[in-house]
């Protein structure tokens, strides 16, 4: 997080623009089974997040996307992952799980 601040804190200073994206989860507002303390962690990230857009002064735009459960080599950690991918597709309006891709084309059309 230091690299961060001292990057953006550099934007603001200089003419150069750029973008910083996160991915947080539900997790990060509420107590979810098995996530324990990534919910800590991001919950942490989303509050980083609000300062580095806010030393950045307009130059860094700084957001973070909420994302639902994806399958992912971090995600492994999770105990009971997997049942936590078939709760959400089974609860999802496309009745589908969501891939990295996915996430990757919806922050392009933002």
């Amino acid at each position: 997080m230091l690299f961060l601040h001292d990057l953006c804190r550099r934007a603001a200073a200089d003419e150069h623009r750029g973008s910083l994206l996160t991915l947080s989860y539900l997790g990060a507002e509420r107590v979810m089974p098995h996530y324990n303390v990534m919910g800590v962690a991001k919950a942490a990230l989303e509050s980083s997040v609000r300062y580095l857009a806010a030393i950045s002064a307009a130059r860094v735009s700084a957001s973070t996307q909420s994302r639902p459960p994806i399958k992912t080599l971090a995600a492994s950690g999770i105990g009971d992952f997997r049942y936590i991918l078939k709760w959400n597709q089974y609860n999802a309006p496309l009745k589908r799980n969501v891939g990295v891709d996915d996430v990757g084309k919806r922050r392009c059309i933002f």
